[in-house]
């Protein structure tokens, strides 16, 4: 089972794309944000992994990238 966690401090690039891979509202991100829990759960020996793995991933890397442009604008 992998779990999203939203951080601590949440940005608001990142909460738009928390609320893709969630389909939580603003508020419901910003109270997981606060209290450390979880938004969505992804079964990897589920039927769906393999569909969850590619949006994750995709969450992922757009999230990468979003880091080096913040980095780089620094």
């Amino acid at each position: 089972m992998i779990e999203i966690i939203p951080k601590k401090e949440v940005v608001t690039s990142e909460i738009k794309l928390l609320r893709d891979i969630s389909c939580k509202s603003i508020s419901e991100l910003k109270e997981a944000s606060r209290s450390g829990s979880s938004i969505r759960s992804f079964d990897i020996f589920g039927e769906s992994w393999e569909d969850d793995r590619l949006e994750l991933v995709r969450a992922v890397s757009y999230t990468h990238l979003r880091a080096h442009e913040t980095e780089a604008d620094l």
